[in-house]
């Protein structure tokens, strides 16, 4: 927007004419543009609608002045409504400084830690310098990481990152107008990721049996939030696809 305003050049001088309705630039269509430095007008221009081979746009340097053509197409970079200004992430966060996963859903829940795998050396009997050479060999390699339930199950690694992957840039629908978090209780799912920080999602039942998003709140974001029915579902994983069916001895 400031770079448009900042560039733009009139190229042609159209009407002096106050038919304003032909170019969009009456009241009801024209976009009216006001930029300050404190409380100094720097630049006012009014946008009305593209010229029709797409290369200039219609504007007036003034309320009730004449109607010239700028170089560019630039309307859309402005026809904006204030959700499409808003920032949408409203979850951040480096996926390797995760250490530990708390889910609940519903009634249940499941909390996973991030721990070393430990290799296990099996020393050779035959020689004694082959025995330390190979200690030496395990010890300087880095330790693997595995993801573990609290009562030690291994988790699937590439699901767990899959719902990190998620999380990491989550992006909403839109924002909650007229609400705050306060005004959202009983989750039906939330997650809980401690790293350097902790981070926290709660989503909660729709609102109406015809909804297509879930409202949310973040750690993240001080405001409520829409998730898409599909993002939610996404994020509302079935615990029995986290865990391995084999138990660790």
């Amino acid at each position: 927007m400031l770079g448009t305003l900042k560039d733009i050049k009139v190229t042609a001088l159209v009407s002096q004419l106050k038919n304003y309705n032909l170019y969009d630039l009456n009241d009801e269509k024209k976009i009216t543009i006001k930029a300050w430095n404190k409380e100094e007008l720097k630049r006012m221009v009014e946008i009305g609608k593209t010229a029709s081979y797409y290369r200039h746009t219609f504007i007036k340097l003034e309320k009730d002045g004449p109607i010239y053509h700028a170089a560019g197409d630039f309307r859309s970079s402005f026809d904006l409504t204030k959700n499409n200004l808003r920032d949408k992430l409203v979850l951040s966060f480096k996926k390797d400084e995760i250490r530990s996963i708390n889910i609940h859903k519903g009634s249940a829940n499941i909390a996973l830690a991030l721990k070393d795998l430990e290799s296990e050396l099996k020393p050779m009997e035959d020689k004694e310098e082959k025995n330390k050479a190979q200690k030496e060999e395990v010890e300087h390699k880095p330790t693997a990481k595995v993801w573990k339930t609290t009562d030690d199950k291994i988790c699937v690694k590439s699901k767990v990152d899959e719902l990190l992957g998620k999380l990491s840039k989550l992006e909403c629908k839109q924002y909650i107008n007229n609400k705050n978090k306060d005004d959202f209780k009983d989750p039906v799912f939330s997650i809980k990721l401690k790293g350097t920080n902790e981070k926290k999602l709660l989503i909660f039942p729709m609102q109406r049996k015809d909804a297509t998003e879930y409202p949310c709140i973040s750690s993240t974001t001080e405001y409520p939030f829409f998730l898409t029915k599909g993002q939610a579902e996404n994020i509302m994983i079935d615990f029995k696809e986290i865990v391995e069916t084999k138990v660790e001895k």
